[in-house]
């Protein structure tokens, strides 16, 4: 009995900081949004628009000042009078055939990309974070079942105790439930034990002391409709898909923007000229233009279109596997469903009643120790296998919420 109290007392301690708050999904996720990870993705977001606003700016013209050193009219230094020298040359590039315009649309389609690895990036987290959850809840409920047997065991152990030490019942008969109680207790903070190794996963997403886990319970069959909606239409909406079609667009827009930059590069020129050989105040306008005779950027043109057509490939496998990922995930979601909707709820109640009609008959010596421990065994085993089939079947939907991400 002692070591009863011992287990009572270490359970209680472990949920005294919770105070029992709930942690529903909901508000998981609410906690999830501004967490650190999620502040480190938007900040390739933010990085990226930056880029795009760089992108769009022109190249800032160049002006170039000349004035003499020593004037050799008159010998004097810097000299600013009449026949003093002074040449300002203006420069400034401009952009032709979509040398900027392309380098732009390659830096939008990029936004696009950061925006969609951070929704995948949250959908990933979201998935994992209720996942986690969802063992805790199957663990507390099986904790919850461990409790109920120890409570029932340890009430039949003290009246056969009592009436051994009576001498109306063997030692050997209480001693064998003693065990029993032992082993069950063991169980107990095992379970215990393992919950808590889950909340340390739990913790490096949300800041939350361990409590009450309860998954809410949505419309499965509404979700698995609208996989299929999603699965027959021509374009697939989901995170890891838009950042492929993103991709492929920057990669498009790299290649043009490449073979915009085997055109001459050009930039129109201004010139003022004080006392120039020409003649006095002399003003000139004109362009420099590269000529491209042996540099005509073959080679990045190639390498981007290579890259291109591997982003075209890669967007073309992501949608084969994902579609294929998708049936799977809805076959997973419809077996499972299936499975637990057999395993009904009279079940768990014929199991209660079990219970209790065993605690009767033992308590008035009607069935032997073996037939006890031999129904204590068989309900925890049949309660455990509907709580993990019940989170195969939550986890399952969490799949299909996963493949719904937009």
């Amino acid at each position: 009995m002692k070591r009863y109290y011992i287990l009572a007392l270490f359970l209680a301690s472990m949920q005294y900081a919770s105070a029992q708050e709930v942690l529903t999904f909901a508000r998981a996720d609410s906690l999830l949004l501004n967490n650190l990870q999620s502040r480190i993705d938007s900040k390739d977001v933010e990085e990226a628009k930056a880029t795009l606003q760089q992108s769009r700016s022109y190249e800032n013209p160049q002006i170039q000042l000349m004035h003499n050193l020593v004037n050799p009219t008159n010998h004097r230094w810097f000299d600013t009078g009449k026949t003093g020298e002074d040449d300002i040359q203006l420069s400034q590039p401009i952009a032709i055939g979509g040398q900027h315009k392309r380098v732009v649309e390659q830096n939008e389609a990029l936004v696009k990309a950061a925006e969609a690895n951070r929704q995948l990036s949250l959908a990933d987290r979201r998935r994992a974070l209720h996942e986690t959850m969802i063992d805790i809840y199957v663990l507390q409920q099986k904790e919850a079942v461990s409790e109920r047997q120890i409570a029932s065991a340890t009430a039949i152990l003290t009246a056969y105790s009592q009436q051994t030490a009576k001498g109306n019942i063997p030692t050997m008969e209480t001693f064998r439930i003693k065990t029993m109680v032992s082993g069950l207790e063991q169980d107990l903070i095992s379970l215990k034990l393992q919950e808590q190794d889950l909340w340390k996963d739990v913790r490096t997403q949300i800041d939350v002391t361990p409590q009450t886990c309860r998954p809410e319970a949505t419309s499965l069959d509404d979700d698995l409709m609208l996989l299929r909606q999603r699965m027959a239409a021509p374009t697939l909406l989901h995170p890891e898909m838009n950042s492929a079609v993103a991709n492929e667009e920057a990669a498009e827009k790299a290649w043009k923007a490449e073979k915009a930059n085997a055109l001459p590069k050009i930039s129109l020129q201004a010139e003022y000229d004080k006392n120039g050989s020409i003649g006095h105040n002399f003003v000139a306008f004109g362009a420099s233009v590269t000529v491209p005779l042996w540099n005509h950027n073959k080679g990045n043109i190639t390498a981007a279109r290579a890259a291109y057509d591997q982003a075209t490939l890669k967007k073309d496998l992501l949608r084969s596997t994902l579609l294929d990922q998708w049936q799977t995930d809805y076959t997973t979601a419809v077996t499972w469903k299936e499975t637990v909707d057999k395993q009904s709820k009279a079940l768990g109640d014929e199991l209660e009643k079990g219970m209790k009609a065993t605690e009767t008959q033992m308590l008035h010596h009607n069935i032997s120790i073996l037939e006890f421990v031999d129904y204590y065994n068989n309900y925890k085993d049949v309660r455990y296998q509907l709580l993990d089939a019940q989170a195969a079947l939550l986890k399952a939907h969490e799949a299909i919420k996963y493949d719904l991400t937009e």
